[in-house]
């Protein structure tokens, strides 16, 4: 709980900076490859710095010694959205009520199902889908990805913990998102599926709607 307020205080500090602002301008001006790398770049160094004062602040205070978060973030840029994640927290696409996973989990059991191991993830291969590869504030090391995608009008994305992912599928969060009267009733709807199901870790979801 202390890592993610830090890293969400740090992260939005970060890129809703006049530096930022003025990149993300000269990107929607120059439109050159140069100015996209600046502007992802930008949006990396905002994570990776929330992964610095994650582990300053557990280094000033032994008791949170080894807390760690996981992210999710977006911004909107133009006609685009910009996302950096970092461990398994999720983003998905819900366009014509079809729900796609956009971000791929930085965990061990998505590292292994990469290299074509046959793994069993609902049964004895789950314990993998815990163990993290990355995340901020665990380890050194933090690698924030990032990727871009375009806007169309009557979209929705859905920012969440795996909370909610571990307990909702991914049809049934196309369903939610396409019937919900409201992006922030669509949140709330797929916090209490994860609830009712069992869920007991963290459940957060975040909906976001776009009109032209």
């Amino acid at each position: 709980e202390v890592a993610s307020a830090i890293a969400v205080q740090t992260i939005r500090a970060h890129w809703s900076s006049r530096e930022v602002e003025k990149i993300a301008d000269h990107w929607l001006t120059k439109g050159t490859p140069e100015a996209h790398r600046q502007l992802m770049t930008t949006l990396q160094d905002g994570v990776l710095a929330a992964h610095q004062a994650i582990l300053a602040e557990a280094a000033h205070d032994r008791s949170k010694g080894g807390m760690g978060t996981t992210v999710v973030g977006a911004m909107v840029v133009g006609a685009d959205v910009l996302f950096a994640h970092c461990g398994d927290s999720r983003a998905y696409l819900v366009r014509d009520g079809i729900a796609m996973q956009l971000t791929e989990d930085h965990t061990l059991a998505a590292r292994l199902l990469a290299a074509g191991v046959d793994l069993d993830v609902d049964g004895e291969g789950s314990r993998f889908k815990s163990m993290l590869t990355n995340a901020l504030g665990i380890g050194q090391e933090c690698k924030a990805s990032t990727f871009v995608v375009p806007l169309a009008d009557g979209d929705r994305f859905l920012l969440c913990s795996d909370g909610i992912t571990e307990y909702v599928k991914e049809a049934e969060i196309g369903e939610v998102l396409g019937k919900a009267p409201s992006p922030a009733r669509a949140a709330q709807k797929l916090v209490e599926m994860a609830l009712d199901r069992g869920g007991g870790d963290n459940a957060t979801a975040l909906v976001v709607r776009v009109l032209e």
